[in-house]
């Protein structure tokens, strides 16, 4: 199988969501699958607001402090834009949007981008910009967004990357879009050497949701070459092997 074969199998698989449910609750549609409980829809952003304003309070005491007194319907905190890469169904773009002048969504899947901009208009926010990758190079969203980001969020994605060479392009992308001292909050699938959660290789439709895992220092590593500052490591979830990454782009 080359190189290319799981990429493009990932294309399709995602852009399925437009029209299969099973797509849809892989991708945290809200209202499919097991997103039909709204709490635990909403709870994804919630959990990624918190885990924001831990590693602010912990890293950046002052900004810590502002996200505290700030309250929905403020200006926005931060005067930089945020990306997520892998907004799905768009909890964490609701929960985290209003803190950032704009925010980019970046995904493969026009469904899904829609759904997104879908949630948030319905909302009232109106600073969410859908980024639709098609390249199979995802250095290529570097040129399609125009500014540096201040805050980068990637939450139950990295797991769905088609192997290690696009995860590492994709860390090379985050890093080129960063502004100097910018924070980036990475959740991967770590492997432990358990079957289920070890690297898989072809066939990515069937195993697109384990397909892509981690040795915690290797993951380390590859954030390095990307010239991503590690900040901490965290187990956030042992009982699906996910771990957060807290990460700078280091000036």
């Amino acid at each position: 199988m080359s190189a290319a074969e799981p990429i493009e199998q990932a294309h399709q698989v995602w852009r399925a969501s437009l029209h299969h449910p099973e797509v849809q609750e892989l991708a945290h549609w809200r209202g499919h699958g097991r997103w039909a409980d709204d709490q635990e829809w909403l709870d994804i952003g919630r959990t990624s607001l918190a885990m924001l304003r831990k590693t602010l309070r912990v890293f950046f005491p002052e900004l810590g402090a502002a996200l505290e007194a700030w309250r929905p319907g403020a200006e926005p905190l931060f005067s930089g834009p945020a990306l997520e890469w892998g907004p799905g169904g768009g909890s964490n773009a609701l929960a985290l949007g209003p803190l950032f002048p704009r925010y980019y969504g970046v995904d493969i899947s026009e469904a899904s981008l829609a759904e997104c901009a879908r949630q948030c208009a319905g909302e009232g926010l109106g600073g969410f910009v859908p980024v639709h990758l098609t390249a199979p190079d995802p250095m290529a969203v570097a040129g399609q967004i125009p500014e540096a980001v201040d805050f980068v969020l990637s939450t139950a994605v990295f797991q769905h990357f088609p192997g290690r060479e696009y995860t590492q392009q994709a860390l090379h992308a985050l890093y080129a879009l960063m502004s100097p001292g910018a924070l980036a909050i990475i959740q991967i699938r770590y492997d432990d050497g358990k079957t289920r959660f070890s690297p898989k290789s072809g066939d990515y439709p069937s195993q697109c949701a384990v397909y892509t895992s981690f040795k915690l220092d290797a993951f380390y590593d590859m954030c390095e070459v990307a010239r991503l500052n590690v900040l901490e490591i965290l187990i956030t979830n042992p009982r699906i092997n996910y771990a957060t990454f807290i990460l700078t782009s280091g000036g």
